[in-house]
């Protein structure tokens, strides 16, 4: 029987330290893996009973201990859960694969919204809100997260990936950036998110008060000729002049004093004719 005692580490044979979230798998690649979700959706008969991982490896022909190496990730993000003998895939599973088959492109996008809320999804896209990264700058930050090593350059570079594919971001010349939330919705689906970019639905503003109303125009008084009297040869003028107080409350004060110095005016001048 050995008792020897393990020699201690050394500087270079430091413990490596323990990831604070699970990181995809490095021995399957992300197309297989986004297949796998496909088929825990398919072989569950829509979500209504468990799978095992030993069928995924069936379908999409890879080792079970691959299919296997999948499954803490996807649990932990909340794309499967734990069930009798297997995992059961959630409803934004179900509705990818349900896109899937409509639109295989466009399908990933019904993922975005539980993505945007993953670790992941919320560091890239809190960082990207501020401006555009270069792809190795946001592995960094992504390993600076989950206090992942060098080694898991290719798992970090998937959850790029995963974002990539649900339209929460775009890679373009080797940088990336975030895309506004109205390239991911679909129809029909309402995405909510405390970083969102897309336009909300305002309240209506308040309508403005009504103007006040406009001084109503009185037309110049208008003389109506008399008949002549059959004695007299002069000229019969009947003149009525109606301005009310409302009307009157609005006029300049030199409107007002020409107003009255005419009525003045043609008083005057009747009393002289008499």
């Amino acid at each position: 029987m050995n008792t020897t005692a393990p020699s201690p580490a050394g500087p270079d044979q430091a413990a490596k330290p323990r990831l604070r979230f699970k990181l995809p798998t490095f021995r399957v690649g992300f197309a297989k893996q986004m297949d796998a979700l496909r088929a825990y959706a398919i072989l569950s008969d829509n979500g209504t009973k468990a799978v095992h991982y030993s069928r995924i490896a069936e379908v999409i022909k890879v080792h079970e201990a691959n299919v296997s190496s999948m499954n803490p990730f996807f649990l932990e993000i909340g794309l499967i859960a734990k069930a009798a003998n297997g995992y059961v895939p959630t409803p934004a599973v179900l509705d990818y694969n349900r896109a899937h088959a409509w639109n295989a492109d466009t399908a990933a996008v019904r993922l975005a919204p539980l993505l945007r809320n993953t670790w992941f999804g919320q560091e890239l896209s809190q960082r990207l809100l501020f401006r555009s990264i270069g792809e190795e700058e946001a592995i960094q930050i992504l390993a600076d997260a989950s206090t992942a090593g060098p080694e898991a350059k290719p798992q970090l570079r998937i959850l790029i990936d995963f974002c990539e594919s649900a339209k929460i971001i775009e890679r373009a010349n080797g940088a990336l950036k975030l895309l506004p939330v109205s390239a991911q919705a679909h129809e029909g689906e309402s995405a909510s998110w405390p970083f969102q970019t897309q336009e909300t639905e305002l309240p209506p503003s308040p309508l403005p008060p009504p103007p006040p109303p406009l001084p109503t125009f009185t037309p110049p008084p208008s003389a109506s000729p008399m008949s002549a009297p059959q004695n007299a040869g002069g000229i019969g003028l009947d003149v009525s002049i109606n301005v009310s107080m409302a009307e009157m409350k609005d006029w300049s004060p030199e409107r007002i004093t020409a107003f009255f110095t005419g009525i003045a005016q043609v008083l005057a001048a009747k009393n002289q004719s008499g």
